[in-house]
C-alpha cells in the first residue's frame, strides 16, 4: 500500500472523508482491505497545500475569460526547462492547446450534462473529411484507417492540423 499512500490522502483531502476503505482486488477475489483513518490535522494540512498550489499554478485555468487574442496571456509563467518529457516536449504553447481543448469538452459536458462518448480513435481531420465527401469505404480508407498516429508525441502544430 505505500505506493498508493498519497494518491489516498489526495482522494480523502478532495472528498473531505476522514475514513477511506483501500481495496486491493483481482477479478475473482479480494487481496486484501484495510480501512484507514487520517486525522484532522492532516487533512487540513494537505488542503493548505493543495490551496497554495491552485492559487500559485492552476486558477488561471478556471478563468472564465482572457483579453486579447492569446489565451496564453493569463498563464503564470514557467520555465520550460524544469518540465522533463522525453516522448513530449512541453511548452507555453503546448499547454494552452490542451486547455482550450479541456474547455471545449467541459463546455459540453455542461451543456449537454451527459458524460463524452467513449473516444476509440483520433482520426486525421483531412481523413475525416474525405470519408465524409466520398461517401461508402473503399480500399484507401480501409489502409488509412490502420495508421496509427502517435497524438501524444507530435507537436502542438500538428495537433492542430489534426
Amino acid at each position: 500500500m505505500p505506493e498508493y499512500q498519497t494518491q489516498v490522502l489526495h482522494h480523502a483531502t478532495v472528498a473531505n472523508l476522514k475514513y477511506v476503505l483501500f481495496v486491493v482486488a483481482g477479478t475473482t477475489k479480494v487481496h486484501y482491505a484495510v480501512l484507514i483513518q487520517f486525522p484532522d490535522q492532516k487533512l487540513t494540512c494537505i488542503r493548505g497545500i493543495l490551496s497554495r498550489v491552485y492559487q500559485r499554478s492552476l486558477k488561471w485555468a478556471y478563468t472564465s475569460a482572457w483579453t486579447g487574442n492569446d489565451p496564453g496571456s493569463i498563464m503564470p509563467p514557467f520555465h520550460e526547462d524544469v518540465i522533463p518529457s522525453k516522448l513530449y516536449r512541453i511548452t507555453k504553447e503546448s499547454i494552452v492547446f490542451t486547455w482550450i481543448i479541456w474547455k471545449k469538452l467541459l463546455q459540453m459536458v455542461q451543456q449537454t450534462q451527459l458524460p463524452l462518448p467513449k473516444a476509440h480513435k483520433i482520426i486525421l481531420e483531412i481523413v475525416a473529411r474525405w470519408n465524409h465527401s466520398k461517401g461508402g469505404i473503399d480500399e484507401m480508407t480501409h489502409h488509412l484507417d490502420g495508421i496509427n498516429f502517435p497524438f501524444a508525441k507530435s507537436t502542438p502544430k500538428q495537433q492542430l492540423v489534426i
